[in-house]
């Protein structure tokens, strides 16, 4: 080949599947609750509109539950306010909107710059009347994850993966350990490494995950993880790293990630520790919300 030839050479790089699970979400404050999302946004150019705040910002992820779309994060994201006491954070007010950016199907087979798309929305929170449009634990601010139904959101153009029970593995599964590897897969201070992609935290289970954690007087249904995460990260996904990956039992290659968990922030600012809510109890919020008996009204 000359100098003058086009190079025609390809990369063929493929991507893990838990890159296109998680979405950064930023909250927002609009001064008369739940209007609709071009009254808090600009469809035109994003930009917030007069007297919108911006509040927290913290990732979130898909999950489908018995058919139906969920954006699933760590509550306290939707609310400002500190899981266990249900007090405010900073500032001390309730977001009423949320945006994200999702990327769209590619326009080619090649993967490049060029053939990544992505589009912005902006979701209510609220609705007219300041109710949540999202759901919380059967235990309330006591449970630290919430699910918003994504009804609203159209998903066929989109490059949309949600994750669903039959990826997680639960606390009792005997192949979750303590000292197992796990990853926190999320936007720490908003950050991504290009084409929206999340930063990966590596960490280990740092407490028994078949056993509800003990923590000021309460047991909870989390556990412990040994990570350097940041503010950003609360509402990521939590992976497990299999150290094995043949079931033993039926001689079935197992997935090398498995969804454990949600991770809800650390324990205080010192702490490498954080907590990961069980993934088990997204599906019970879920379960619940999806058969709670029909109002008569």
């Amino acid at each position: 080949m000359t100098d003058s030839d086009p190079d025609t050479s390809e990369l063929h790089i493929q991507f893990p599947n838990e890159y296109f699970h998680s979405v950064s979400i930023n909250m927002l404050w609009h001064p008369d609750g739940g209007v609709s999302p071009d009254e808090a946004v600009n469809p035109d150019d994003g930009t917030l509109r007069p007297g919108v705040k911006p509040c927290t910002q913290g990732t979130g992820f898909f999950y489908r539950f018995e058919g139906r779309n969920f954006l699933a994060t760590a509550r306290h994201c939707f609310t400002d306010r500190a899981w266990r006491t249900n007090e405010y954070l900073e500032p001390p007010v309730t977001p009423t909107h949320l945006t994200m950016r999702v990327r769209t199907m590619p326009r080619s087979e090649t993967l490049d710059a060029n053939h990544l798309g992505f589009v912005d929305f902006c979701l209510k929170l609220v609705d007219e009347d300041e109710n949540p449009l999202w759901f919380e634990h059967p235990r309330g601010f006591q449970v630290d994850i919430a699910a918003r139904p994504l009804d609203d959101l159209a998903v066929g153009e989109l490059l949309f993966l949600p994750l669903e029970p039959k990826d997680a593995a639960y606390g009792t599964d005997p192949r979750f350990w303590v000292t197992d590897d796990v990853y926190t897969v999320g936007y720490p201070f908003g950050l991504d490494h290009g084409f929206l992609w999340p930063i990966w935290m590596r960490g280990t289970v740092a407490s028994e995950p078949a056993l509800y954690f003990p923590y000021r007087g309460e047991e909870y249904p989390l556990f412990l993880v040994d990570s350097r995460t940041r503010p950003g990260q609360s509402g990521s996904p939590v992976f497990l790293r299999r150290r094995h990956f043949t079931d033993i039992a039926s001689d079935d290659v197992l997935p090398r990630l498995r969804l454990i968990g949600i991770y809800s922030g650390r324990l205080n600012e010192e702490s490498e520790l954080g907590f990961a809510w069980h993934i088990g109890e997204l599906d019970r919020l879920c379960h619940a919300k999806q058969h709670a008996p029909k109002s008569k009204s």
